[in-house]
């Protein structure tokens, strides 16, 4: 069991909070997980974004955070000017590959190319090395190999392990014994002689529509699932993590979802609902993983995330 798992069930889940993780891809495309693209960081995902995360405030009065996992070739309209300026306001701005290439079919150079281009491609816009720590793999797609690569140059998370949901889901954790969850679930490759002590796993969770992403979506092509409310769906997974163990709820959505008006409407309804409960915050990556290695309780966490840049 990696470290803070055993805390998350006992101690974390006693403090009384409930961290809701939100990230963005930009993606179009097919897939059996995400629909691919080439992930943005561009003047029409950002708006798209900031029209809901800006109108919403923290409790400490702050507008809400994310995590951008961008790839950065021109294909991926991957824009330096609007990275640097999320991250100057308080975003994350994390790695997803130079090309948004499926990690699992490349040997180890080219995985070494792709985890290691994206980030030097995202420095050189200005954004300190120090703040480009977490990474996910297109697709899903991973292997042993990609985490091993992320291990040696010194990442501090991955975020790509699909796993259930629930009132008594898993909490993130660190992968010195290996990775903590059932990689079967989602299809990833994983093997049990893995060791990265000290890098955490931080999972996507499946949401009440069957959704790991785009909620109510049909995984493959986009489509809109009939009859199947966002809304409802999103509402329904965060009473059941806030009625629980008040694991993290994770929500991430790619472009051409918020681009759809129902989606993007019911994201920013629930985001409503969800901030209308007590102890509820929005997190980046980064911060959630800040809060687990050194937890405060709720009547801290203004002093907490007084810390961070208030978007």
């Amino acid at each position: 069991m990696g470290r803070c798992a055993a805390l998350a069930m006992g101690r974390c889940a006693a403090l009384g909070l409930l961290l809701l993780a939100l990230h963005f891809c930009a993606a179009q495309g097919k897939n059996p997980v995400v629909r691919p693209h080439d992930d943005e960081v561009s003047q029409e995902s950002t708006k798209l974004v900031l029209k809901i995360a800006d109108a919403r405030q923290n409790p400490n009065g702050c507008k809400l955070p994310l995590t951008w996992f961008a790839c950065t070739s021109p294909a991926c309209s991957f824009e330096c000017g609007y990275a640097r300026g999320l991250h100057k306001r308080g975003h994350e701005i994390a790695t997803h590959t130079v090309t948004h290439a499926g990690l699992r079919w490349f040997e180890r150079d080219g995985i070494e190319e792709e985890i290691g281009g994206a980030r030097d491609d995202i420095v050189k816009c200005g954004i300190p090395a120090e703040d480009v720590v977490g990474f996910r793999t297109p697709y899903l797609a991973d292997k042993p190999e990609v985490r091993e690569t992320l291990y040696e140059d010194g990442f501090r998370f991955d975020s790509t392990i699909g796993v259930a949901g629930g009132a008594d889901k898993l909490w993130p954790a660190t992968m010195e014994d290996g990775v903590p969850f059932d990689c079967g679930h989602s299809s990833n490759d994983c093997d049990s002689s893995e060791s990265h002590p000290g890098m955490w796993q931080i999972p996507l969770y499946v949401a009440k529509s069957g959704n790991l992403m785009d909620y109510c979506t049909v995984e493959g092509d986009g489509s809109a699932k009939p009859g199947c409310s966002a809304y409802k769906k999103l509402m329904e997974t965060f009473d059941e993590a806030y009625n629980g163990n008040r694991a993290p709820v994770s929500i991430g959505v790619h472009k051409p979802y918020l681009q759809k008006k129902q989606f993007h409407k019911d994201l920013g309804e629930f985001f409503d609902y969800a901030l209308g409960h007590q102890d509820v915050w929005f997190v980046t990556h980064s911060q959630l993983l800040d809060w687990m290695e050194a937890p405060v309780p709720a009547s801290q966490m203004k002093e907490f995330m007084a810390r961070y840049v208030c978007p």
